[in-house]
Parts: C-alpha cells; sequence; structure tokens
C-alpha cells in the first residue's frame, strides 16, 4: 500500500514538473541569445555604487538587512545568495551581474512568447533583441536593481498562461491544473519581489477566466492555487527576521507586526498612485508614445503594425491578452503622481516589453505580406526576397546596440562613489550630514557602511527620520532653550537644534534661510549660527577651476541624468550658498553653467536627477528675480520642461506678472496649483493677479485660500481684507485687518491695516 502511494505521490511530481519542459527544440537558439545577451551586459555592468534606489539594495544585501518598502524579499535573499555563488569583483559589480543574468533570461522568454503566438522564429528574434537592447531596460538591467527579476516574472506569467491555454485546448486537463498551479506559485513569488506585478497577474487572470472559465475556476483546483500562491509569497517571512537581527542597515525596522504591516505598504514613502492630474494625460500619453522613438530606434514603427495586425489573425483571444496586459502595465504608471523621467526609467519597461513582442509580430506580418505580394514570382525569387527582408529586420533590431552601448555603459561609472566619498570625508570630527535627497543618500551610506569611512559622521535623510531604523529621530527631538521659536521643516528643525554645537552639513540644492552663515565645502555646505564670520570669500572662477564639468565634449551624450548630476553636485552646491548669501549674480553665473551641461546632448533624460535640476532651475529663477531680470526668467526657465514636462513654477509666473503677461501668468499658477494644491504662495499669487484685474470675486477665493493654508502671511491676509472691502463684506474685512495689527503690530502690513480701519471710520463718520 505504501508502494503504491509512493508511485503516485512521485508520477504527480513528475507531472508537475514537466508543466514546463527543460528540453524545448529551441534550446541550442534559446541558448545563443542566452550567451549573446548575458555577454554584453556583463561588459556593461556596474563595478561600483551606481545612483538611485542602489546604495539601499546594496546596503541591505551586505548586511542581510531590510531596504525601503515594500521590502522587495525576495530579490534580497536571492541577490545575496548570488553575490556569494559569484565570487567575482565587488559587491554592487556581483549584484548588478544579477540583474544583468535575468534580464538575459527575460529576453529569452519574450522570444518564446512570440514564437508561441506567431509560430515564428524571426519574429521571435527580433522582438527578443530589439527588448533586450532598448535603451530603458538595457541601461537598469546593468545596475544593482529590481528590475530585471521583475521582468522576468511577467514575462514568465505571460508564457505560462499561454502554455496553459495550449494545454486546455488539447485536452491535457492534468497537465494544464499543473501549469496552473505553478503559474500560481509564479504570481505569489512575482509579489514578494515588486508590486507592480499585480497588474500582470490582472489580465493573466481576465485571460484564463475568458479561455476556459470552468478549468480556471475549478473547485477541485481553488484550494491548490491558493495554497501554491500564498507559497509564492513566503519570501516576506524575511522581512522581521531580518529585522530581529539587529543588522546595521535596517529600513523600517519591521521587526513588529505592525511595523511589518507599516513597511509592506509603503506606510514611510510618499505614495502617487492614481493621483496624477487626468487633465495633462493626453500629454503623457504622447510623451510616452514619442518614448519608443528612442526605445526602439528605426523599428519602433513595426510594433503598432503588429498591434494593428494582430486583432485580424484568427486567435484574436492573443491579441486581447497582450493588448490588455500592455493596458494594465501602462494606465497605472501614468496615473502614478511622479516625474516623467522617473517613470521612464522605473515603470514603463513592462509596457516596452510587451511592446517588443507587437515588434516581433510585425515583423512576422510583413514577411508574410511580402510573400503574398510575390505570389507570381518564382519560389527562389520569393524565397531570396523574404530571406534578405528577415535579414534587414534583424539588422534593424541590432542597430540599438551600438546606438544605446556608450550610453548605458556603467562598466567605467564612478561618478556616485566620488560624490559620496567627498561629501563623507569634507566634514568634521563627529558632524551631521543632512542629505534630503536619495540620490546622494543611498550611495553615502552603502559607502560608509561597506568600507566603514567614517562611522563617526551622522548621514541624515529628514524625509525618513521619523521611520524607524534611521537616523536623526533624536536630532529632531532634541531640547533647546529656544524650541518654541523654531518652525519649518524637518530639515530646518535639525539644523536649529544643533548647528550651535556640531558640526552640521547639509547637501539641498536651494538655500534654507538666508538668516544663517554658510561656508562653501565642495559637495556641501557647513552651516554656522547666525553672524558667525565669514570665511575667505569663494571666488566663481576658482571653483569652476577645481570642479570643472565633463572635459570629453564629444562623449557627453553618454552621460545618463544622474552622472550630470553627480558631476555638478559641487557647482550646485556653490550656487546654493551664494543664494544663501543674497549673492544673486555670482550665482546666476553657476546657474549657466550647470544647466547648460545638464541640458547638453542629452540623449534620455531620465531618473532622480530630474527631479534634482527642476529644484535647480526653480532657485535660478528666484536668483533672476531678485535682480529683476523678468525676461530672462521667462526665456531660461522654461528650459525646464525639456526633462520634466510638468514643471510648473512660481517664479515663471512671477516674473510674467512683473511684465503684465498676466494672461501668462494665470497660465503657469493654474497649472502649478493643479500640481501642488496647498502651495499658499500660488494662491496669493494668482489671487493679486486676479484684483489687480479687477476680477474681485476670484481673488478673494485664492486670497482667503492663502490665509487658510498660511495663516502667518499677513501681506496675504491684507490683500484678502481689500478684496472683501470690495465685496461689500466690511466686518470680515475689519475682522482681518484687526487680526493683522493684533499679531505683527510692529511690521509694515500692521501699519497698512491701521490706514484702511482709520480711513474707513471717517468714510463712516461722514455717512
Amino acid at each position: 500500500m505504501k508502494k503504491r502511494e509512493s508511485c503516485r505521490i512521485k508520477k504527480k511530481i513528475v507531472d508537475f514538473t514537466t508543466a514546463f519542459p527543460v528540453k524545448h527544440p529551441e534550446s541550442p537558439l534559446i541558448i545563443f541569445l542566452f550567451i549573446l545577451f548575458f555577454l554584453i551586459r556583463l561588459a556593461t555592468s556596474a563595478k561600483t555604487i551606481t545612483s538611485c534606489d542602489a546604495g539601499d539594495f546594496l546596503s541591505a544585501i551586505i548586511t542581510t538587512g531590510n531596504c525601503h518598502g515594500p521590502g522587495y524579499p525576495l530579490y534580497l535573499m536571492t541577490a545575496k545568495i548570488f553575490t556569494v555563488l559569484f565570487p567575482f569583483g565587488s559587491i554592487p559589480f556581483r549584484a548588478s551581474v544579477y540583474s544583468a543574468f535575468f534580464a538575459s533570461i527575460t529576453c529569452c522568454l519574450v522570444y518564446l512568447i512570440v514564437l508561441r503566438i506567431t509560430k515564428s522564429r524571426l519574429g521571435g528574434l527580433v522582438a527578443s533583441i530589439s527588448f533586450s537592447f532598448s535603451y530603458t531596460f538595457w541601461s537598469q538591467s546593468v545596475i544593482p536593481e529590481t528590475y530585471s527579476l521583475n521582468a522576468f516574472f511577467i514575462a514568465l506569467m505571460i508564457l505560462l498562461a499561454l502554455k496553459w491555454e495550449n494545454l486546455i485546448t488539447s485536452g491535457e486537463r492534468k497537465k494544464a491544473n499543473n501549469t496552473l498551479l505553478l503559474l500560481a506559485f509564479i504570481a505569489g513569488l512575482s509579489l514578494s519581489n515588486h508590486m507592480t506585478a499585480a497588474f500582470a497577474i490582472i489580465a493573466v487572470v481576465i485571460f484564463l477566466l475568458d479561455t476556459d472559465i470552468k478549468a480556471a475556476l475549478n473547485l477541485r483546483n481553488i484550494p491548490r492555487i491558493l495554497l501554491f500562491f500564498i507559497l509564492g509569497l513566503l519570501p516576506y517571512i524575511y522581512i522581521p527576521a531580518a529585522a530581529f537581527r539587529g543588522p546595521a542597515y535596517n529600513f523600517g525596522d519591521p521587526s513588529t507586526p505592525l511595523r511589518w504591516f507599516q513597511h509592506v505598504t509603503m506606510h514611510y514613502q510618499r505614495s502617487g498612485l492614481f493621483r496624477y492630474p487626468l487633465i495633462f494625460m493626453p500629454a503623457r500619453i504622447f510623451r510616452f508614445t514619442k518614448s519608443l522613438l528612442t526605445e526602439f530606434p528605426y523599428i519602433w514603427w513595426l510594433g503598432w503594425t503588429g498591434l494593428v495586425l494582430s486583432f485580424k489573425t484568427k486567435n484574436r483571444r492573443h491579441a486581447a491578452f497582450l493588448f490588455l496586459t500592455f493596458l494594465f502595465l501602462t494606465i497605472p504608471v501614468m496615473l502614478y503622481r511622479q516625474q516623467e523621467a522617473i517613470l521612464r526609467a522605473h515603470f514603463y519597461y513592462p509596457a516596452y516589453m510587451v511592446f517588443s513582442v507587437w515588434i516581433g509580430s510585425g515583423a512576422v506580418f510583413l514577411r508574410e505580406a511580402l510573400k503574398d505580394a510575390l505570389g507570381n514570382i518564382k519560389y527562389f525569387f520569393q524565397k531570396f526576397a523574404a530571406g534578405a527582408l528577415a535579414l534587414l529586420l534583424l539588422a534593424t533590431s541590432f542597430i540599438s546596440i551600438p546606438l544605446h552601448y556608450a550610453k548605458v555603459d556603467k562598466s567605467d561609472y564612478h561618478h556616485s562613489r566620488k560624490m559620496a566619498e567627498n561629501i563623507i570625508k569634507g566634514t568634521e570630527k563627529d558632524a551631521i550630514v543632512i542629505i534630503d535627497n536619495d540620490n546622494v543618500y543611498f550611495p553615502a551610506r552603502y559607502i560608509q557602511i561597506s568600507r566603514k569611512l567614517r562611522p563617526d559622521v551622522r548621514l541624515v535623510l529628514p524625509a525618513a527620520v521619523n521611520a524607524p531604523g534611521f537616523e536623526g529621530k533624536d536630532l529632531l527631538l532634541r531640547q533647546t532653550t529656544n524650541d518654541k521659536k523654531i518652525k519649518g521643516s524637518k530639515l530646518v528643525r535639525i539644523i536649529e537644534k544643533n548647528f550651535h554645537d556640531t558640526p552640521v552639513y547639509y547637501t539641498y540644492e536651494g538655500f534654507v534661510d538666508h538668516s544663517w552663515s554658510y561656508e562653501w565645502n565642495g559637495y556641501s555646505l557647513k552651516v554656522r549660527p547666525p553672524g558667525t564670520p565669514d570665511l575667505e570669500i569663494v571666488s566663481n572662477k576658482k571653483a569652476f577651476l577645481k570642479y570643472p564639468l565633463y572635459k570629453n565634449k564629444k562623449k557627453i551624450s553618454h552621460l545618463d541624468s544622474d552622472a550630470r548630476e553627480a558631476i555638478s553636485f559641487p557647482l550646485i552646491m556653490l550656487a546654493t550658498y551664494r543664494v544663501g548669501r543674497n549673492e544673486f549674480d555670482e550665482a546666476i553665473q553657476v546657474y549657466k553653467r550647470i544647466t547648460g551641461f545638464f541640458l547638453k546632448d542629452h540623449y534620455v533624460p531620465s531618473l532622480y536627477a530630474c527631479l534634482t535640476f527642476s529644484n535647480v532651475y526653480e532657485f535660478y529663477g528666484l536668483a533672476l528675480n531678485s535682480l529683476k531680470h523678468y525676461t530672462e526668467v521667462i526665456r531660461r526657465i522654461p528650459l525646464a520642461r525639456e526633462f520634466n514636462p510638468d514643471f510648473r513654477t512660481t517664479q515663471l509666473a512671477f516674473a510674467y506678472r512683473m511684465l503684465n503677461m498676466n494672461y501668462e501668468a494665470l497660465k503657469e499658477l493654474d497649472s502649478f496649483i493643479i500640481f501642488n494644491p496647498r502651495d499658499a504662495y500660488a494662491y496669493r499669487e494668482r489671487g493679486a493677479i486676479y484684483f489687480n484685474t479687477g476680477n474681485i470675486k476670484e481673488a478673494s477665493k485664492d486670497l482667503g485660500k492663502a490665509v487658510e493654508l498660511e495663516p502667518q502671511d499677513h501681506q496675504s491676509r491684507f490683500i484678502y481684507a481689500l478684496s472683501l472691502l470690495e465685496l461689500g463684506k466690511k466686518n470680515l474685512a475689519v475682522r482681518e485687518l484687526k487680526t493683522i495689527i493684533r499679531k505683527v503690530p510692529e511690521s509694515e502690513w500692521a501699519q497698512k491695516a491701521k490706514d484702511i480701519l482709520k480711513a474707513e471710520s471717517l468714510r463712516d463718520e461722514e455717512q
């Protein structure tokens, strides 16, 4: 009896393992493709720390700790194992090779997907090569990131769904059931790596239900499907298990059930899902469509051909499945309130993968159309023409390699490491370094942990000081004699509470408080208490000589956005130093240099540096406005929209207003307020324009909103009171004027309020 039971279990295991057989007639070609994709990626893989989240992931990997939410446990565990088993080069290089490994497998899966849909090797080759060397996926698969593993799971789920459909239509129910269980397990695993896989899972489920709803919802299968799905989610146990160890790097410290839940649900990160203003969606869709030209140069048109013609085939279910998958992987991302540059690098790549499948399908349709057109010509010429077209299509898909190679090559990428080292080394003993930028903080933290560089220096990320496992909460809660007077952001409060008796540096790209004294330190600013004597005046000319921007002008197009940020970082700090000291002429000189460098020959502006340079342009506009260079503001500041299409600034609106271009000013402010609905200054500016142009009702609404958002802004309150008087709401106006007098009795606005009240009193007496 036991022997029979053992045989039955063994047969089930064999049936399950054959759901996705290792032996495949395409194996030699797939192995060749994998080697090709992997070797080219190996040659371009990063050997040291890069920007964005790489430092966060690497810090968690080397300490067996935790990274930012939702935790990415599968990636951390498997990348850790890979870095141990692959003992070549630095840890960043090993993690980059890990990304390259799964990216290469993913591209092979793309080949199999197209082969299963079109039964054409040509289509599979064109699709896999196009996707492999598309700009975004290639650039993100040679650095320590989760995206290669995420793309692998999405491609694998699509392939398994197609295999399940084939087994169901062939009547092989047992194998189909085993494939369904494997698919459920892979779906769970994909969610333990990256949450965006959920959108692909929804598309897969709809496809399964549309294919055979009874087979998909078989009552005997459902408990097993749920079991295998839950098994796939088990890597989430890693998160509290790692936290219990008390590692040196422990983002969120998810060692309790509540903290674990907060970590997984990204409680400590900003979430902008489905918060992008719908009014700007058409422009974002257009930009996404335009991005295909640089992702798939010279061959992008085949994707649209494949999409349209796929709905004219006999099996329209595959066309609908891919189209639905594409929509689910694209629309939620487009509705994410994040900069375009960041979305392209981080979240559009699954949609690009589906588009590459359409490129492969388009290649097949094109070849078949050529054959039909040459139907009456001799067989030899027909074959020759079809073969020539195939070679042309393959050659076109390979064009991306020389076009993108230098632009994605991270083998000699040292910019983030150099920036991080200089920030840490350039500080005094026991210093506090406040870094309000992920692109700077994560590389610096990794360098400090991995090399034990200056452990006495405290690196503080203000946005995360209240998150467990992060430095700085004690600095924020420190009791001082003037606590009641300290207001403002976390960054301001940390500095105010500590810079009187501790060396404090910060790396923010804009000034914070004009009352402080500053010392430019190259890659950071030392903040000193108000009234501290100035050191030797910094010369722009000497600074430009000491920190020249990229010397090789012929290769500047090879630099991505983050490299440009790291290279120009000392000058960004210099410009901040100038603005903080009200040296606007000198600041403008620096801003001209760094903005010109950032925009020059930029192939694809992407990643977090574009957020940094948006802030740079904001303060560039401030410096120009301070010197009343309004025409220059209008000419230069809109250039920021080349890398951040949604860039809107009150500085530009102010310049328009000063030039009596009220329509343009209102248009700028309208868009700005849509993106920043709680910005009091923007409401004040718009209200002032309405007031000056006689639209008192709208002025009163905006000025009232400005006062509500910023009760201490007595300029807004004064103009608001004037608008109320114009509307005949005298009692409300008097109340606002008296509030100004009571709260700031010595201010110019209080004096103006007294004059208005006196005039109103005289008017009442006359009546």
